[in-house]
């Protein structure tokens, strides 16, 4: 199972509204840890706004492009301790929540569609759009 631990390894003070949403989230992804039947690592669970901004940065490093800090998403449910990366080398974690998509509805995930990066994003709340599966 997943442990609050893993959704939050710095062990960042939370708020009122980020400890509920961190129930709700473990609660959720171990219901999918269960479904799927494998281990399951945390590659990013609640952030700082430090930690976002510098998440971002490594990422435009890693692209070679320039950052753009107003291109960071700053409404990012990890920012709430409503989301989690898990990673996801191979796809078939991916795969796995395509196929399973009445299960993630039932349990209530969202998904951002999978880009070239090795992990799936789960969120307990719609994005803006409302879709269930969106693009960052």
């Amino acid at each position: 199972m997943i442990s609050l631990k893993e959704l939050n390894p710095k062990n960042f003070p939370v708020n009122e509204e980020q400890a509920k949403n961190s129930l709700v989230l473990l609660e959720r992804m171990n219901k999918v840890r269960v479904k799927w039947g494998k281990p399951m690592i945390t590659t990013s669970g609640l952030r700082t706004l430090e930690d976002h901004l510098r998440i971002y940065k490594e990422i435009a490093e890693e692209k070679k492009v320039e950052f753009d800090e107003s291109k960071v998403p700053m409404g990012s449910a990890h920012l709430k301790f409503a989301a989690v990366d898990i990673s996801d080398p191979d796809g078939s974690l991916y795969e796995w929540c395509v196929a399973n998509e009445e299960f993630l509805i039932e349990v209530g995930l969202w998904m951002e569609i999978k880009d070239s990066q090795k992990r799936v994003h789960f969120q307990i709340s719609a994005p803006k759009s409302g879709n269930r599966w969106f693009k960052a």
